[in-house]
């Protein structure tokens, strides 16, 4: 099982409530949003570094499996996930593609993006331990 991440998504706005979101709930509203957009902020912690590396950018999602990640600062970096296919472009280096279906490791990672914007609520419980936390208009996902 990866290691325990958070992941912070404000991607929708449901009404405000006192209590934790139910998961399915929560997720079955994720997944009839056929698209999204929003721009991340993304924090990285290792052991060895006495501050986060911090990347920001845009997510934007289709339904059924289109991501894509453009990271703006500090590096432009764009990924594109459209199905089995990823395509990684870091500044002017050429494209790299991988087939993710030969690739468990790094679809554990996408899945751990794609999963709570398609909904997609057996794929992030076949790879993940799942908590829903805060309210329904400002929650998280623990995985």
């Amino acid at each position: 099982m990866p290691t325990r991440r958070t992941l912070l998504l404000l991607l929708i706005a449901h009404p405000a409530a006192a209590q934790a979101p139910d998961l399915d709930t929560l997720m079955a509203g994720l997944a009839a949003i056929p698209s999204r957009q929003a721009t991340f902020r993304e924090e990285r912690r290792f052991g060895v570094l006495d501050q986060a590396l911090v990347s920001t950018g845009r997510l934007t999602y289709r339904r059924p499996g289109y991501l894509e990640k453009a990271t703006d600062w500090p590096e432009a970096e764009r990924l594109v996930v459209d199905g089995d296919r990823l395509v990684l472009t870091t500044g002017n280096d050429p494209p790299r593609v991988v087939d993710l279906g030969g690739q468990p490791e790094l679809r554990t990672l996408v899945d751990a993006i794609r999963g709570p914007l398609s909904g997609d609520v057996v794929a992030l419980r076949r790879a993940f331990t799942i908590t829903a936390g805060g309210t329904a208009a400002d929650w998280s996902l623990d995985l």
